[in-house]
């Protein structure tokens, strides 16, 4: 998990995707809520100057919330935030789609598991 984390800083834009997305993955299985102590820097990689890699790596960031309340708190608020300040930034109308697309991905995971 630690290489991971480091490879969010990669200058390899397909390593820092695939951590990124990685740790989003893993958030589920961490008892010891590292993810929320490395969250900052999975955040950076949505606002990442390649697009591709900011978006894939926004695709999955919802997932992160399954990992409990602090952890979905944590995504809701950044992506809320993200939503309302993203007009400025090129393709914000892809960056909102994928924020509803992860909202709604989360929503019926939460669903389904009740």
């Amino acid at each position: 998990m630690n290489q991971l984390v480091t490879e969010l800083t990669d200058k390899d834009a397909h390593k820092r995707s695939r951590a990124a997305q990685f740790l989003s993955q893993l958030a589920i299985s961490d008892p010891e809520k590292r993810i929320l102590r490395d969250y900052p820097s999975i955040w950076e990689v949505t606002k990442d100057k390649k697009f591709v890699t900011a978006r894939h790596s926004l695709q999955s960031i919802w997932r992160i919330a399954l990992a409990g309340d602090e952890q979905k708190d944590l995504v809701l608020k950044s992506i809320t935030e993200r939503f309302h300040t993203c007009v400025g930034e090129k393709n914000y109308t892809l960056i909102r789609f994928d924020i509803i697309h992860g909202l709604r991905d989360l929503l019926m995971k939460l669903m389904m598991s009740k």
